[in-house]
């Protein structure tokens, strides 16, 4: 498979990682960063990778991906939070939320329903 073929690489890791072949799964997450060029697209090999360590219970390297995915792009930002929970910082986790935007902010017009920022 082409190095630069990265839609490939980053399915291709996420079956390994079902699969459980962990190792297999983070040397597709690297090539897959290797070649990204967006910042949306480097965001998802460092989430794919921190579901990996985090699988494998190297909670600090999954942490330390999901830091990397946050400083990327914030709505991306998935695993950032339960991460930081689960290592005890319960006060970065809040501020974290805090910053997300809501689906109204997102989408806007999509859900009329919803405010475009968070209720005080």
């Amino acid at each position: 498979m082409r190095a630069d073929f990265g839609v490939a690489r980053i399915h291709l890791a996420a079956l390994l990682y079902q699969q459980g072949r962990y190792r297999e799964a983070l040397r597709e997450c690297g090539t897959f960063l290797a070649t990204a060029k967006s910042a949306g697209e480097k965001a998802r090999g460092y989430y794919f990778a921190g579901l990996v360590l985090q699988r494998q219970g190297h909670l600090a390297e999954a942490r330390a991906a999901a830091q990397r995915e946050l400083a990327l792009v914030l709505e991306n930002a998935q695993l950032t939070a339960p991460l930081d929970l689960n290592a005890g910082a319960t006060e970065h986790a809040k501020a974290l939320v805090a910053q997300l935007p809501t689906a109204g902010a997102l989408f806007p017009g999509l859900f009329p329903a919803l405010p475009a920022s968070p209720p005080a």
